[in-house]
């Protein structure tokens, strides 16, 4: 996005008093979801191996 089209919609955001401000447009749909999809990827997750490896091996090596 250009510098111009953030500004246009966070100028309209706050004009309006949006919870949320998403620009661009397209991405409405993906941020609706977001609610529905958390907690699902978080359960996966929680399930995984690999990410329980991968996560004690980024913290020993703080």
């Amino acid at each position: 996005m250009q510098p111009e089209e953030i500004a246009t919609a966070l100028v309209a955001g706050l004009a309006t008093r949006s919870a949320a401000i998403i620009a661009p447009a397209r991405w409405k749909p993906l941020s609706m979801l977001r609610g529905v999809m958390s907690p699902l990827s978080d359960a996966l997750l929680a399930r995984s191996d690999k990410i329980h490896r991968l996560v004690r091996d980024i913290e020993s090596n703080r």
